[in-house]
């Protein structure tokens, strides 16, 4: 199996086997290109260099994972009180079209979420990008030969590391430099923290021949590391135990020193997991800690529930070479049944045919009856389904008539929190109703529905939508609630329709 990691001037492949519970590494390389390959609008030109390269290593090109790691890939995270899934959303969506990058363009994204200590908060991570990062990235790889199985984006594969999980709980932060950005991935081993982007990269810090270290843009760059890891700190009031940086061998020792003396932290290299084996005659130095990402993917399985569902973003059920595959599979099922059984049954079906052409006719005319007698059975069960749903129709309105408004206002009033204001109730058909207005805090709007589920009178309140909103330079937060008034139809219809 092949995985490759496709970057914006740079690609990496890991080629493995399953070997028992682990995996055996067959074959780690590289290729650089002169220039970012994302730009260009000739995919077959772009995808030459690719197809070069995977054949001069003798490559295999099926099945592959990809792994996209691009800048236009954006991150980032959430602390929101208990809410559903889609209310979870919801949110996610309002956040990424709140700015102009995303607001007019088709984009895809992808989230984890997870309850934080106490269980009062949910804290949320998210990617975002671009569909056409997406679709120029497999047409890129579909044209330089591959047969495309998953899509994963960078970072997040790391987490699929089992070296990740072995601190009992402890956050700890995996740096993974790029040539333009840095990835910092902050995780507990079991869930994920939060994922930042620092617009540096090896190539700021490096100086051309990629030997020293330039000691100004070093300075930039341990502060950007410093400040993120000091603010998750002093935000979610932990600690983070370990630093691990994932960088190319022979860049690790003066790198990973300077930056743990910038940090005052143990910085150390990653370690081959067991699961992990390494042929010899393949590979003579120790796995470069920039394939960690492809391993990280090719462990993911072990792992158990990946923490990001990328499905999300790209399945390859749905794509139409899945479906055609299916299709054929079927089709060739069908061909082979029918030639099996076609023969046999033919035979018995002519010896039967004299004995049952006489009496065609007489069940011709019975088929004819029964037909017409069901024709108006159904006729029959039609009007009367009509006749009781307009009766429920009317039951239902004349009750609304009857229901005290004036208590359904009193009810709302009782559960409305100080630092929530109504400005709109609409009511819709057969008793619901609609609420919008305003509060300090999406706490705030979180409790006014909680209650709202536990008034009697009403059904069970949704959250429609949320947005901020401003009033006198105050951030607020706008919403609009959907719910509905109890009314159960009259008895005698339901027994009526039995």
């Amino acid at each position: 199996m092949t995985i490759l990691e496709l970057g914006y001037k740079k690609i990496r492949c890991l080629v493995y086997q399953k070997q028992g519970k682990g995996i055996a590494i067959q074959k780690a390389e590289s290729f650089n290109f002169d220039s970012d390959i994302f730009p260009i609008q000739d995919i077959g030109k772009a995808a030459k260099p690719i197809k070069d390269f995977c054949k001069e290593k003798r490559i295999s090109t099926s099945p592959l994972s990809l792994i996209i790691s691009h800048p236009g890939v954006i991150f980032r995270d959430l602390t929101l009180p208990p809410m559903s899934h889609k209310e979870i959303e919801a949110v996610i969506i309002n956040d990424i079209e709140r700015g102009p990058r995303f607001s007019s363009k088709k984009y895809l994204y992808t989230y984890s979420a997870h309850y934080m200590t106490g269980g009062r908060k949910i804290r949320v991570v998210y990617f975002v990008l671009e569909k056409e990062i997406l679709n120029k990235a497999i047409r890129l790889v579909k044209a330089a030969g591959f047969s495309l199985k998953s899509v994963s984006l960078c970072p997040a594969t790391l987490l699929g590391l089992p070296a990740v999980n072995p601190l009992d709980g402890k956050d700890l932060m995996l740096v993974y430099p790029q040539e333009k950005t840095t990835y910092a991935v902050i995780t507990n081993g079991k869930v994920c923290q939060g994922i930042y982007t620092i617009d540096i990269g090896l190539k700021d810090i490096y100086d051309k021949e990629g030997n020293q270290i330039k000691e100004k843009q070093f300075g930039l760059f341990g502060e950007e590391i410093r400040r993120t890891l000091k603010s998750y700190e002093t935000a979610q009031h932990a600690i983070i135990s370990e630093v691990i940086l994932f960088s190319d061998n022979q860049l690790t020792g003066d790198l990973s020193e300077k930056i743990a003396s910038s940090l005052g932290r143990t910085v150390k290299a990653p370690q081959l997991p067991a699961q992990a084996k390494i042929s010899s005659k393949v590979i003579d130095a120790p796995l470069d800690g920039t394939y960690f990402s492809c391993l990280g993917k090719a462990l993911e399985p072990l792992r158990g529930n990946p923490c990001f569902n990328f499905l999300k973003i790209w399945d390859y059920r749905k794509t139409s070479e899945y479906k055609n595959k299916v299709l054929l599979f079927v089709g060739i099922y069908l061909a082979v049944v029918g030639i099996l059984f076609f023969k046999p049954v033919s035979q018995v079906y002519n010896k039967v045919s004299d004995e049952n052409r006489q009496g065609i006719a007489l069940m011709a005319k019975t088929e004819g009856l029964e037909a017409r007698t069901n024709i108006l059975e159904q006729q029959r069960k039609q009007y009367l389904a009509t006749k009781n749903n307009l009766l429920r129709q009317a039951t239902v309105v004349h009750k609304l008539k009857k229901i005290s408004w004036s208590e359904a206002f009193f009810k709302i009033g009782e559960v409305l929190p100080e630092d929530i204001w109504l400005t709109s109730f609409v009511l819709g058909k057969s008793g619901s109703f609609y609420l919008k207005g305003k509060g300090m805090t999406l706490d705030s709007v979180a409790a006014f529905i909680r209650a709202l589920k536990k008034v009697d009178l009403f059904g069970e309140a949704k959250l429609k939508s949320t947005r901020e909103a401003k009033i006198e330079e105050e951030i607020v937060r706008e919403f609009d609630i959907e719910s509905f008034v109890i009314v159960s139809p009259d008895e005698t219809v339901d027994k009526k329709e039995k």
